[in-house]
């Protein structure tokens, strides 16, 4: 009856470790093709950005070429450019104004 019992509980036991390596091999799996979802996703992006980086330029270099924009048009587009991102397009556009000097009275 013992050897019975001891049987048994060795079978449960390797049953229990082949579930265990079933599901830890799944669980590789699906962190690998996570993996390359996102190492696809960061690919895909980079050249979605080059592409537009690319067609961009292309559009400068259009406007610049034979007739092209006149350097105030140009320099108007990079300061809306600049306020789009955020960011001020010069120096002086993103301080405080000090005010009138006070000089010696």
């Amino acid at each position: 009856m013992a050897l019975g019992r001891q049987a048994s509980v060795e079978m449960e036991l390797k049953r229990r470790e082949a579930a265990y390596r079933d599901v830890l091999n799944k669980q590789q799996t699906l962190m690998m093709y996570v993996q390359k979802v996102i190492t696809n996703r960061k690919v895909r992006e980079q050249q979605m950005a080059m592409a537009n980086q690319a067609q961009l330029m292309s559009q400068m270099n259009g406007m610049l070429g034979a007739g092209g924009m006149s350097q105030m048009e140009l320099l108007g587009l990079y300061q809306q450019l600049g306020a789009l991102q955020g960011h001020p397009t010069h120096p002086s556009m993103g301080g405080k104004n000090p005010g009138p000097s006070k000089g010696n009275l």
